[in-house]
């Protein structure tokens, strides 16, 4: 829930957003230097980022599933251990998209969190009409 709710509020899930000055890409425009190389050991799984551990290019992958792959296997990556315990604990869709946006997300624009916040129950209510 947390991660629909942000990726909506970052790009309405367009594979082909780029922001943060050309910085960060993707649905959930994940931070370049972060999860495209390496740059600290923290970000690394099994001594490999999204690109080199399941082949995805987030400044130039046009295919949405393929971005939820990548961001599913950099939320595993072991700096995203606590946000991934909290999410477990989490008991509504708010709840996970506060600790998402805040997270894994590191929202930093002025009420970031609060405007993810806000549109979680329309989107907790959508996904759970889908079949």
């Amino acid at each position: 829930m947390g991660a629909v709710a942000n990726g909506y509020a970052e790009s309405a899930w367009r594979p082909d957003i780029a922001g943060d000055n050309d910085e960060s890409f993707g649905p959930w425009r994940l931070k370049f230097q972060f999860y495209g190389k390496a740059i600290r050991d923290g970000y690394f799984v099994n001594g490999k980022l999204i690109m080199a551990g399941i082949g995805v290019d987030i400044r130039t992958e046009p295919d949405l599933a393929r971005h939820v792959a990548a961001v599913l296997f950099g939320f595993d990556m072991p700096a995203n251990a606590a946000t991934r315990a909290a999410l477990e604990a989490a008991t509504t869709g708010v709840d996970a998209t506060r600790i998402w946006a805040s997270g894994f997300e590191r929202a930093s624009a002025g009420n970031a969190v609060e405007r993810r916040v806000a549109i979680a129950p329309q989107i907790e209510a959508w996904l759970a009409k889908l079949p």
